[in-house]
């Protein structure tokens, strides 16, 4: 593969071997590790453009907690993060299927037309499909010079369905039967994720600083979609862009069931240690990156039931960490007592 930037993706294929150890006749059984990790293969997959190249804000890894790398039907799939040469911020990236060959890591095929911003994650079910999140950007070409502003635009996001066992055909497109018109561009925020043994997949999109969008698609190929609403935020004066709701960002999503948890990281530009006037305070070019509440909501039924209010798990507003109890599983039938009533 041609080396494109400065760093590289590398896999790291772990092996975890649990490890029973019966004692000696006459000896006392020593406490044993209850397993052990090496690592049997570290590979380069390709090579992603250095931060500059695109200069937009995202990178390889900006999905966050949904994954870029499955395993479908025997075989190991990564989406790359690619630079769009000669084209302007910020939609100057595209999606790169790669595929873990008999000898080597091999390009199964890039977008051909299509722009993004963001990096694509993919999501697989049990029975071998394999599914990309995508958001093809609407705005039209903007060539690169120095003197270009970086500019977004309206977006359509989708899901592509390609085929495991031949990666490099053209992919089928899959697109959400959205309620109205909502207002989708470039800064996504989105996390995917699939319910393996169901065959079924989610996606989360954030539509400006109220909510997110879903879409669910289930296992005969219907779509349902609607709205998590943002919690209210502190005072909007200290709120990022002067928001009413804590925008829940790079968050993370369980999809089991039907049963959907989502969990995030909301920023605030207050913090009880400083004065809230003190603006430098604030992160970079004031967009309050100060990740200051984890916040969670779930559904036990996605198709059928609204989610519940959203819960803290962690604050730290008031400058001293403070993480709320809160219990996060999943369990066939009730769920057992708490241990601790406190």
């Amino acid at each position: 593969m041609t080396k494109t930037g400065s760093s590289r993706i590398r896999i790291l294929i772990l092996a975890a071997v649990c490890l029973v150890n019966a004692p000696a006749a006459g000896q006392a059984a020593a406490p044993a590790a209850p397993f052990e990790v090496r690592v049997e293969a570290d590979e380069i997959v390709c090579y992603p453009p250095p931060y500059e190249a695109t200069n937009n804000g995202s990178g390889m890894f900006w999905a966050s907690g949904s994954t870029q790398i499955v395993r479908a039907g025997g075989r190991l799939f990564v989406s790359a993060f690619e630079h769009v040469a000669g084209c302007a911020p910020l939609n100057n990236a595209r999606w790169a299927l790669h595929e873990c060959g008999e000898e080597d890591w091999r390009l199964c095929q890039r977008d051909p037309k299509q722009r993004t911003r963001e990096p694509s994650p993919l999501g697989v079910s049990h029975s071998g499909r394999l599914l990309m999140s995508v958001n093809p950007t609407l705005a039209p070409w903007i060539a690169a010079d120095g003197d270009t502003k970086r500019v977004g635009g309206p977006a359509r996001p989708e899901f592509l369905e390609f085929d495991p066992a031949r990666p490099a055909r053209e992919p089928r497109h899959l697109v959400p039967s959205w309620d109205g018109e909502p207002k989708f561009t470039e800064h996504s925020y989105r996390t995917f994720a699939a319910d393996g043994s169901n065959g079924e997949f989610i996606l989360f999109q954030n539509v400006g600083s109220t909510h997110s969008q879903w879409a669910f698609l289930d296992k005969a190929g219907a779509w349902k979609t609607g709205k998590l609403v943002w919690p209210e935020g502190e005072d909007p004066r200290y709120a990022p862009c002067h928001d009413l709701r804590a925008r829940v960002n790079y968050p993370n999503a369980i999809l089991s069931n039907h049963q959907v948890h989502f969990i995030g990281t909301s920023p605030y530009n207050i913090w009880k240690r400083i004065d809230p006037l003190k603006t430098e305070t604030w992160g970079r070019e004031k967009w309050g990156w100060r990740m200051r509440k984890i916040h969670y909501a779930w559904t036990p039924d996605i198709t059928t039931t609204p989610f519940a209010p959203w819960t803290v798990v962690a604050d730290t507003l008031d400058g001293v960490p403070v993480a709320r109890y809160a219990r996060l599983r999943f369990c066939r039938g009730e769920l057992p007592p708490r241990s601790n009533p406190d």
